[in-house]
């Protein structure tokens, strides 16, 4: 949703977006006499653009971020953040981003604030960091580790000549996280425990698709495909046909893909036979294959190893 809103140049946003991204950048660029004021300044700022207050976190274990939005949750009577948000006054080379000292935050927040919840949900996050002029924004959640996914490039700040294009992208993004964390605090106002012994919310929501035939076919994940050598950032799954005929089938999440090359080598008999190729919208595809037993590269000898495939892979 985020990516799509974002996208979308033929919105124009409103009169208040394009009033906080100019305040924005002027705030970002002005000279302040210390962070905390320049915090406070755009937290403000954004707090009354969002709906939401901006509250600093503080936790027990002492650690602390530049702000959060919290939200209850009315069914399991519990606090989260669908944003988290993290400044500084200049990029910081050295140690970890700003990007990735915000989804920390959120982590520790997790952690030792609201363990109980990742029974009910992958947590499911924004985090919005400037360092100096430049604004990024990302999306966060904890599955068995915490994933993090950058949704758009930094974009600059500086309160100098921009572009018409540059200024309508900053409030195009402001108003794409507005709605999105609107949607994420209805999400976690309506949650309830999931039934027990399912953990479908920490699995995706792409559940049916359309065969060859054009018939409607649905499925049941039966969990991650993972080999402890793989990192577990590839969006791979496995899951099953529901159905008379039922069937293992793999489904993936990707931002790019060779359809056309699939289907050639299916044809040769060199991949799994594709079931279904799809965009979701923002960039990323869905794509469902066959299920083929035997050893992943990650799995095999590499004496078992032909040497062509050896020659192949360096």
């Amino acid at each position: 949703m985020f990516l799509e809103l974002v996208a979308n140049t033929d919105s124009i946003p409103d009169s208040d977006a394009l009033d906080t991204a100019r305040k924005l950048l002027e705030e970002s660029s002005k000279s302040h006499p210390d962070e905390g004021t320049r915090q406070k300044k755009i937290n403000d700022l954004l707090a009354k653009f969002l709906a939401h207050d901006i509250v600093s976190m503080r936790l027990s274990d002492s650690s602390s971020n530049d702000g959060m939005i919290r939200v209850h949750c009315q069914k399991i009577h519990v606090n989260v953040g669908p944003l988290f948000l993290e400044y500084k006054s200049e990029p910081d080379s050295v140690n970890a981003g700003p990007c990735m000292q915000a989804a920390f935050g959120y982590a520790r927040y997790y952690l030792v604030e609201a363990e109980d919840l990742l029974e009910y949900c992958c947590c499911p996050s924004f985090t919005l960091t400037i360092a100096g002029t430049s604004l990024q924004v990302s999306g966060v959640v904890i599955v068995d580790e915490m994933l993090v996914q950058d949704l758009m490039h930094p974009l600059c700040l500086k309160d100098a000549a921009l572009p018409p294009q540059h200024f309508l992208r900053v409030a195009r993004v402001l108003d794409a996280l507005k709605v999105c964390t609107q949607q994420l605090h209805s999400f976690y106002e309506g949650l309830e425990k999931p039934l027990p012994q399912l953990a479908r919310h920490l699995l995706p929501s792409f559940t049916s698709y359309t065969n060859a035939e054009g018939q409607d076919v649905r499925m049941e994940y039966l969990g991650r495909v993972r080999p402890k050598e793989e990192s577990s950032r590839r969006a791979l799954f496995m899951a099953e046909t529901e159905g008379g005929k039922k069937e293992k089938v793999v489904v993936k999440f990707v931002h790019q893909y060779g359809e056309r090359g699939h289907r050639l080598l299916t044809k040769e008999g060199l991949a799994p036979a594709l079931h279904y190729f799809a965009s979701l919208g923002g960039g990323t595809y869905v794509v469902v294959m066959e299920f083929v037993t035997g050893d992943t590269v990650f799995q095999a000898n590499s004496k078992s190893l032909s040497l062509d495939v050896l020659a192949d892979i360096e």
